[in-house]
């Protein structure tokens, strides 16, 4: 993770007695850049919506014993919440993080292109899709091929088992995910293949 602005889609979890569960995940690339469970950060969502898209300045700093504090702001330099690490939690933290850039690339050298799903995404599916269902497509963008909009891995197309498995989710949870996605037209399924609706998509 750098100290750079990051366009990120930011989702909250009730989880009673006003604590809530918050993930901030990368729009260019599906990762989960931050979670943090805490009290709520309402300046961070408009209204009630669980779900919105923001820029967000995420930095950390590193303590002499591995330690980090992440700090989450707004471009302005107001801090929305900041998320302390142990060093054992830092360096699953970091191993986690580096994967994350290499996964994909095969032979291939520097960053490839994207896939991304487009802003307007929340808005045309407001009231049709839950805030759970919005940070799912997210990620499974980043599963995406660049030419197609295949779900897939190094080429390979991705069934239901392949993608909980590189999503590190459940298979009931993609399983409902999918199922919910398709009956909106947000991905498609010819073939036992799935892709995303390249009207929602936009190539990085």
């Amino acid at each position: 993770m750098d100290n750079n602005t990051h366009k990120v889609v930011v989702l909250r979890t009730d989880l009673g007695h006003k604590r809530y569960l918050i993930k901030v995940v990368d729009v260019d690339t599906g990762e989960i850049l931050v979670s943090h469970y805490g009290a709520d950060s309402t300046e961070l969502f408009y209204g009630d919506c669980n779900a919105t898209i923001r820029e967000l300045l995420i930095s950390k700093d590193i303590y002499p014993n591995g330690a980090q504090k992440i700090h989450v702001k707004s471009p302005d330099g107001l801090t929305y919440f900041e998320k302390f690490l142990t060093p054992e939690e830092s360096f699953i933290n970091n191993n986690t993080e580096d994967g994350a850039e290499s996964k994909g690339r095969g032979r291939t050298r520097g960053k490839q292109k994207r896939v991304s799903v487009e802003e307007k995404t929340i808005q045309d599916f407001k009231g049709k899709l839950s805030d759970s269902n919005i940070g799912f497509l997210f990620r499974l963008s980043c599963l995406a091929r660049h030419d197609t909009g295949l779900i897939a891995k190094r080429g390979k197309p991705l069934n239901q088992k392949e993608i909980s498995v590189a999503m590190e989710s459940s298979l009931k949870k993609v399983n409902t995910n999918i199922n919910v996605l398709k009956n909106v037209g947000a991905i498609t399924e010819q073939d036992e293949q799935y892709y995303l609706n390249r009207k929602y998509i936009s190539k990085r």
